[in-house]
């Protein structure tokens, strides 16, 4: 899904990041992010995870390797309203954020953590009345604008994901239970 949320016939943005939450509800955790290496050319992605990686380190993916490590070690805590990733998550509902105006939805550790970005949206990964997640996406390359229309889609395919994870944690959780029984 992080493909075709960044990908040039999807979605197109330029970032896309998970973050899903915790057994207890209470922390979302940056679980992986695909960024676009660039859009003139061949718009080639580099993945921030091994899949997508070419041979041969450059200094870009040696940058996004780093992000994505970033991303991975950020833990936000959602039992407050305060902040975007928290307002995501407690109001099931997506938000377009545009720094510095919206300064107060997101604390200064995670744009620098997140590059520097000036805007963005987050949408809720919701299956049932459950969220089990968040999607984070931005422009931070191409400094394009995130249009109502992008987060229709992105909204969209939000919901598809939920239901992806949702069965792809009861996958896991039923392989647990056969590696306790035998």
């Amino acid at each position: 899904l992080l493909a075709a949320i960044t990908h040039t016939e999807g979605l197109g943005f330029d970032r896309a990041f998970l973050f899903l939450l915790d057994d207890d509800d209470k922390a979302l955790k940056g679980v992986m992010g695909l960024e676009v290496a660039g859009r003139a050319g061949d718009g080639a992605k580099v993945g921030l995870r091994t899949p997508f990686a070419r041979i041969g380190e450059s200094d870009m993916e040696e940058k996004h390797r780093a992000l994505d490590d970033n991303v991975r070690e950020l833990t936000i805590h959602v039992d407050t309203k305060r902040g975007v990733f928290a307002r995501t998550v407690i109001e099931k509902e997506l938000f377009r954020v545009e720094l510095p105006m919206d300064r107060e939805m997101i604390s200064k550790e995670v744009v620098e953590i997140m590059g520097g970005v000036n805007s963005f949206a987050t949408v809720p990964l919701v299956s049932g009345e459950r969220v089990l997640g968040v999607i984070w996406v931005d422009n931070i390359h191409t400094s394009r604008p995130i249009k109502m229309d992008d987060c229709r889609l992105l909204v969209s395919a939000g919901a598809q994901v939920g239901l992806t994870v949702k069965r792809a944690l009861r996958a896991q959780a039923m392989e647990q239970m056969k590696g306790q029984l035998a």
